[in-house]
């Protein structure tokens, strides 16, 4: 088995402090961890002034174990609504009760037990207790509950509106991202994985429409790779990317770069959306943090 990463790798024991923080800015905003000079648009523009809306800088990770090694690690589940839409939408078999067991594989959750939650996964899965919130965090929750707002504990096993402490992927005192979970020293160690970095996916290669390997971009030369079996893993903007550069896409956008049509896929590179989130920063008298 070969893994293919295109950025750099991080054994374990080499992660450094930025990157083992719970608190995750200083290896969030570290240029080092993002592929350098992606750009996207994100401002609304008039479907026929496509070049009105500018470009601006994306910060996705480029090391191994992707976004988790450099994300907030807020391990939020979906709602069992949002996955039985999915299947309900064509996507067979991704209902909430085909994917709860895999959340519960990957986790140990170190607070709730029981049928929801997993407790011999590799990603420990914390939340912060009350005794350790600041006074600002009890202020809120006393806020909350005058607006009959109850604390729901627990959010990937309580899906009602309410509040609670952030569900993440740390076992309280550092981050464990993917990479430090699934490539451990004993997993690394196995003869038959070989992990190659700073190789990136340039496109793959099909045989008709059977796919037998990757090309890839390494130390400034391009390589074919074969394989009997291959699993595109490149994220939420790489591996559609990937698979259009390999004719496996909407045909209309695929002739217009003039490459050739392996699968007619319209959904491929479509509807690509960014978490809502709102953050509030504010200066807080002494005694509140």
């Amino acid at each position: 088995m070969l893994l293919l990463e295109a950025g750099r790798d991080v054994p374990p024991g080499s992660e450094g402090a930025a990157i083992l923080d719970t608190y995750p800015s200083r290896a969030a905003f570290d240029p080092n961890n993002h592929w350098p000079d992606l750009k996207v648009q994100t401002a609304s523009h008039l479907h026929n002034r496509p070049d009105a809306a500018p470009y601006k800088t994306y910060e996705q990770a480029r090391l191994i174990g992707g976004g988790s090694s450099i994300n907030g690690q807020i391990a939020n589940r979906g709602t069992p609504a949002d996955y039985d839409e999915w299947e309900m939408l064509g996507a067979r078999g991704w209902n909430w009760q085909n994917v709860l067991p895999y959340f519960c594989r990957l986790e140990t959750d170190l607070d709730y037990a029981g049928p929801m939650h997993g407790r011999s996964g590799p990603i420990p899965i914390h939340r912060i207790p009350r005794e350790q919130w600041p006074e600002f965090s009890h202020a809120s929750a006393r806020a909350f509950n005058e607006l009959g707002f109850s604390d729901i504990g627990d959010m990937n096993g309580r899906f009602g509106d309410g509040y609670a402490a952030l569900t993440l992927s740390n076992n309280g005192s550092h981050r464990v991202s993917a990479a430090m979970a699934y490539l451990s020293p004993e997993t690394r160690s196995r003869p038959n994985l070989a992990i190659l970095t700073r190789a990136q996916a340039l496109s793959l290669l099909c045989d008709g429409r059977l796919i037998t390997g990757v090309r890839i971009s390494r130390e400034g030369r391009e390589k074919d790779l074969i394989g009997r079996q291959v699993i595109v893993s490149a994220g939420a903007i790489h591996s559609p990317a990937l698979l259009m550069r390999s004719g496996i896409g909407p045909a209309a956008d695929l002739r217009k770069r003039e490459i050739e049509i392996m699968a007619d896929l319209p959904g491929v590179g479509a509807n690509l959306q960014e978490h809502p989130g709102v953050s509030l920063s504010a200066f807080i008298r002494p005694g509140l943090g």
